[in-house]
């Protein structure tokens, strides 16, 4: 087949995986690539042929929601040039764009296109974040982005019902798209990036916990704090992100200062830091709030430590509970108490990071996980 693949992510977990997905397929395919010219480098074979429309920047990627029918018609109009320059393709493989989730490229395409859904758009659709803006500003911006949400959320949805075959990253995200989409999608997950398996398994002795996870109210890295607050003496907690927001990383200080937990925040993190900060690691705890599948999960089982994970999302889906791993309620004491409990046993934080190592390389390989989104796109 003659398969085109279209995205516009920010760097960062997802970018990588699609890539692994890339390279898979030009195995047996002719691959094509319209994506952020640079964003990876391309394997051989898979040629370059356009550009995504670029997301707006900084502040104005939050501004552009008070002009957003002329934004929706420049995007469309851009997409409908790249459409001219997909005729020839059998498949086109369409991933979210970061503006708007559904990009209006799949109505265009029709049932040609497959849309790899990391998540319906979130916009309003969830409750507010712990963590996030207070609960008065939330009600505010609620009630001024309302409109704007609708229009967005309208869009969304209308364009992921028009794609041929939609597939979802895990069952969460399968069964959140028949709830929003009304639609049903077949799971092929993300595959674990074989880097995180070449570095010998992690000791745990860097003395802390770690909460990995883009610095944003989703990933839960206040529910952390608060868990590790329970305890009677707190140990080091290590919060450390690709990318996030400067205010939001203040916000974790104080509230980690308030409860007596000695925070170190990492910001601008590259693989091999993270890599490994994970081996490092005595525990690894992953509060995120509906995360749509939970790739750092995977990496720090790759790097021989075990897993603490809220039990919502995609995230047990990444998890042997019990045997790479514990899964706990992300309210009341069970998370704290599933930490502690991991903490303190280091006989079973070795044989979990043991078996976590081999179970990933097994589970989550690019090879089985690019055939699962082969066979999708068939």
């Amino acid at each position: 087949m003659r398969i085109a693949v279209y995205y516009d992510l920010a760097p960062g977990g997802a970018a990588f995986a699609l890539a692994r997905f890339v390279a898979h397929l030009r195995r047996g395919h002719s691959v094509a690539v319209i994506a952020p010219r640079g964003a990876w480098p391309l394997p051989g074979g898979v040629e370059w042929i356009g550009e995504a429309p670029r997301p707006l920047p900084g502040a104005l990627y939050y501004a552009r929601r008070f002009l957003l029918p002329r934004r929706l018609a420049a995007l469309a109009r851009a997409e409908e040039e790249l459409a001219g320059r997909l005729g020839a393709f059998d498949r086109v493989l369409v991933h979210a764009c970061r503006e708007r989730g559904a990009p209006a490229l799949l109505s265009m395409l029709g049932g040609r296109a497959q849309y790899y859904v990391t998540e319906p758009l979130r916009l309003y659709r969830e409750p507010r974040p712990q963590d996030a803006l207070p609960e008065p500003l939330w009600r505010a911006a609620r009630a001024i982005y309302a409109p704007i949400s609708r229009r967005l959320n309208a869009e969304d949805t209308r364009h992921a019902r028009a794609a041929g075959t939609l597939i979802a990253n895990s069952d969460y995200t399968r069964l959140r798209v028949a709830e929003v989409y009304g639609r049903e999608a077949v799971v092929a997950p993300p595959s674990l990036d074989p880097f995180y398996l070449e570095a010998p398994p992690g000791a745990g002795d860097g003395g802390f916990v770690l909460s990995p996870g883009a610095l944003i109210p989703q990933k839960g890295h206040g529910r952390v704090i608060r868990a590790l607050a329970t305890w009677p003496s707190p140990p080091p907690l290590v919060v450390a992100g690709f990318h996030g927001r400067t205010g939001y990383a203040h916000r974790l200080q104080r509230l980690a200062a308030r409860h007596h937990v000695p925070l170190r925040v990492v910001r601008d993190l590259d693989p091999e830091t993270l890599r490994r900060l994970l081996g490092q690691a005595r525990v690894v705890a992953i509060a995120a709030v509906r995360e749509p599948f939970g790739l750092v999960s995977l990496e720090a089982q790759a790097a021989g430590r075990p897993v603490v994970v809220v039990d919502e999302g995609g995230l047990p889906e990444t998890v042997a509970p019990g045997e790479t791993g514990l899964v706990a309620a992300a309210h009341g004491e069970e998370f704290s108490e599933a930490l502690h409990a991991l903490w303190a046993d280091g006989p079973r934080q070795e044989r979990m990071g043991a078996r976590g190592r081999e179970r990933v390389a097994e589970m989550f390989s690019p090879e089985r996980c690019g055939a699962r989104l082969e066979e999708a796109l068939r």
